[in-house]
């Protein structure tokens, strides 16, 4: 007994890893005229070249813990007709039961009886809601996002394939995991799904912080003989949308077993690239200014009433604008690759690797800009890529050997622990991602720049005379500062639209505040138009930039056993314990460059804090005319 108790003791202390995307299929296996169950039977499950052997207890019952997806089961026994059950669906977080009926009728004896599995109508081991999307079911339809596809699930939202909401939560409190690993960054494209699996209510103890709902994917592994695929669609000649998607994949094995019956090693890759020229397209269009008349307001942004400087665009008249039906420059672009490896170092162990590489380029319009600046559009880059690393090792239980029979089966008729495994998974996930100018891009005083503008600074010396006690001006008195006097513009090339608000005005004008435009300054006069000035003038700057980082280090550890009471299938209970260490790093930054040039002029003279100004500069013991009182600060002057 104390045995045992250290045996469940070194699972519980070994058990680090894994949200679980595992299944597990078990059933029982009986002989179909009399209804006996039949000890030793070997039960074989295959998929993707690869094959796992078990046999039958003492009461006839096998258990296999597997990947989610479908399968190709066996059942062999001396004596009695081979079984072979095709597109067993294996579903993720529940075990699934297959039952399996063996004939021994001289009719069919050396007969293999093919049939095909049919999903039951009520599941015994399900306890949680929600739904479950196998890679059937994600092709045919006509949905390619994964969080269009989960939405279709009772409970679930999604916007034009936007963050999901679950039951009314908010997108933050929906858990992505992809092979069971939680994930932040973009999921594998819906072509390498397995299967989906959305978890909205009775969400089991294994799912830790989550306040939502759950969307588990498996993605593909490699198949058993060479295959690939290739995918093209296009709209670009059907709609005014231009969506395209383009995908390719290969999978197969690498390395054999000496009998060719069975992949060792495999692999699985794909690249999937889709492009949209108006990724969220207006159901009724969208106006816009017409080339040429753009033009025209760029060259001369400016009119004048009299004196007065008003905005250009104010004069667009109804011919001069369209309605078209797709946004311009509001393409779309997205690169995935994808790439799995996995091997069978033993019977027992399965080793995988697996990694995802994703860039997104968005350029988006800002708000205001639909009218006058859309050429303009920034941008925004997203690239994020994961590598995770699976160890699954079946420690204990009715694993099939070369020397497995029914003798062994019944040689384990007191074990208390069986089916004993544990999965050991690490993964590394790194994102980028920046928002910024199209064309200033990371040169952040350009944003604001319109062009050179020069002064001088002239010493001012104040003149004033005492008489009576009072100040009147005309006697030199001393220096009191410096006026800054303009001398000239010079407009830059940096932002040649804005620098045209300009070209109306005298540039050699006296002071600089004749300019409707000055660097990371354009007069609130003219720089919005039409109405309650709804629309960005032309010429505009996307005034933000940004840049984040972040990393994701992740461990999991899971055990798992069936412990059966009294060695009977009747007091059977699986346990499962588990450990997750998740450790994130995010870093980011947001600026408005414009305003770094305000921040400049703030700290233009900041070397010059260290002075008094208190004192008079050049002058002590000032004697004031006609009262005889000397003064030698600003303070003692303000007093008199």
């Amino acid at each position: 007994m104390v045995r045992k108790l250290l045996l469940i003791l070194f699972i519980a202390l070994v058990a680090t890893l894994e949200l679980s995307a595992q299944a597990t299929l078990r059933g029982t296996v009986t002989d179909e005229a009399k209804g006996e169950t039949l000890i030793g039977t070997y039960v074989t499950v295959k998929s993707g070249g690869k094959a796992t052997t078990v046999v039958t207890d003492l009461d006839g019952n096998y258990n296999i813990n597997l990947e989610p997806g479908k399968y190709q089961v066996e059942a062999t026994y001396l004596g009695y007709a081979k079984s072979q059950i095709n597109d067993v669906l294996v579903k993720a977080g529940q075990a699934n039961v297959l039952d399996i009926k063996l004939s021994n009728d001289d009719k069919v004896l050396n007969t293999v009886v093919i049939s095909i599995y049919k999903v039951p109508l009520i599941e015994q081991d399900k306890t949680t809601s929600g739904g479950v999307l196998t890679s059937e079911q994600i092709r045919t339809s006509p949905l390619r996002d994964i969080n269009s596809l989960a939405a279709n699930t009772a409970g679930l939202s999604a916007i034009d394939g936007g963050s999901v909401t679950i039951k009314g939560s908010r997108s933050d409190a929906t858990a992505y995991i992809l092979d069971g690993i939680r994930v932040r960054g973009a999921l594998p494209p819906s072509l390498e799904i397995e299967q989906l699996q959305v978890i909205t209510g009775g969400i089991e103890a294994q799912y830790g912080d989550v306040t939502g709902g759950i969307i588990s994917v498996t993605s593909k592994g490699p198949a058993s003989k060479f295959s690939g695929a290739l995918e093209a669609e296009t709209s670009k000649y059907l709609d005014p949308y231009g969506q395209s998607l383009f995908n390719l994949n290969l999978s197969g094995p690498i390395i054999r077993n000496k009998n060719k019956t069975e992949s060792i090693l495999g692999f699985r890759i794909s690249a999937q690239y889709t492009e949209q020229e108006d990724d969220n397209p207006r159901a009724f269009g969208a106006y816009r200014v017409k080339d040429a008349k753009l033009k025209e307001l760029e060259a001369k942004p400016i009119r004048l009433l009299g004196n007065t400087p008003l905005a250009a665009a104010e004069y667009t008249r109804n011919e001069d604008v369209e309605l078209v039906k797709t946004r311009p420059f509001e393409g779309r672009t997205r690169l995935d690759l994808t790439g799995k490896l996995d091997a069978r170092l033993t019977k027992n162990i399965d080793l995988t690797l697996s990694g995802n590489l994703n860039r997104q380029v968005n350029q988006f319009t800002p708000a205001n800009w639909a009218m006058l600046n859309t050429a303009r559009n920034p941008f925004n880059y997203d690239n994020r890529f994961r590598v995770n690393l699976r160890l699954r090792h079946r420690l204990s239980g009715n694993t099939a050997t070369s020397t497995t029979d029914a003798a062994d089966a019944k040689s384990k008729r007191g074990a208390l622990i069986r089916n004993a495994y544990y999965t050991l998974q690490g993964s590394y996930e790194k994102g980028y991602d920046n928002t910024e100018d199209q064309i200033h891009k990371d040169r952040l005083f350009d944003y604001g720049y319109i062009g050179e503008f020069n002064y001088q600074w002239i010493p001012v010396y104040g003149q004033t005379t005492w008489s009576g006690g009072k100040e009147v001006f005309g006697q030199l008195f001393g220096h009191t500062g410096y006026e800054q006097v303009f001398t000239g513009y010079k407009p830059g090339t940096q932002n040649p639209i804005r620098a045209n608000y300009n070209n109306s005005i005298d540039v050699g004008a006296s002071t600089d505040q004749r300019f409707l435009a000055r660097n990371s300054f354009l007069a609130n006069t003219v720089d919005r138009v039409w109405g309650l000035k709804n629309y960005s003038n032309v010429g505009d700057v996307y005034n933000r930039f940004s840049k984040g980082e972040s990393n994701a280090y992740t461990f999991q550890a899971t055990a798992g056993f069936d412990l059966l009471l009294g060695g009977s299938e009747k007091g059977r209970h699986s346990i499962q314990l588990g450990l997750l260490y998740e450790q994130r790093d995010e870093r980011s930054y947001v600026l408005q460059p414009e305003s770094l040039w305000e921040v400049a002029r703030l700290f233009a003279n900041k070397h010059l804090g260290g002075l008094d100004t208190n004192k008079i500069i050049g002058y002590n013991n000032v004697q004031i005319p006609f009262t005889g009182q000397t003064v030698d600060s600003v303070a003692q002057l303000a007093n008199l």
